[in-house]
């Protein structure tokens, strides 16, 4: 999730947007992110607000979970990880 995939992934999840009540979007694979990437779930997020629909985050990589608190972002989201909860 980086500068150069940002604008890609966001295509694909506004489209999902338009389409269901809630998202749940799978961060365990995600090896790089960035503020562009960061940029993008706060957008996310921004955009589900806007519309009564949940966002959640699925699993955050050690690489997500370190920018979210980094930028102190991690409890402006909903995060659910597998065993814990």
């Amino acid at each position: 999730m980086t500068v150069y995939t940002a604008g890609q992934y966001r295509d694909i999840l506004l489209k999902k947007l338009a389409r269901s009540q809630r998202m749940e979007v799978d961060l365990s694979d995600v090896d790089e992110i960035d503020t562009a990437g960061l940029q993008l779930l706060v957008s996310l997020k921004h955009q589900y607000a806007a519309v009564d629909n949940g966002l959640c985050l699925n699993n955050p990589a050690d690489v997500v979970r370190d920018a979210l608190e980094l930028a102190q972002l991690t409890d402006d989201f909903e995060l659910h990880e597998a065993g814990r909860d």
